[in-house]
């Protein structure tokens, strides 16, 4: 679903193509998700749990935090501007 979220918008976004690019049967996404919300609020709750890790690791190597969150806020914002549906899929997590 990452790799489609490059190329499309979340409306846009069709499971097949989803599937199809993930090279496995289209009942097999069914059998795990009930639905593209589901599989999105997946998605995005491994994104989540990856960040709190990434976060973890920078706090623990004296990284400026400050300055990553910044960053990472900016690649944020400019994903949203170009797919207001993306926007309610992450708020879907919170």
């Amino acid at each position: 679903m990452r790799a489609e979220l490059s190329t499309c918008t979340v409306d846009d976004m069709v499971i097949h193509d989803v599937t199809e690019r993930a090279d496995v049967a289209l009942g097999t996404f069914y059998n795990h998700f009930a639905d593209k919300a589901a599989g999105l609020n997946a998605l995005a709750e491994l994104e989540s749990r990856t960040l709190r890790r990434q976060v973890l690791e920078l706090v623990d190597n004296q990284v400026d935090v400050a300055r990553w969150v910044t960053s990472t806020a900016v690649v944020l914002v400019q994903r949203a501007a170009i797919d207001p549906g993306w926007i309610a899929a992450m708020e879907s997590i919170v």
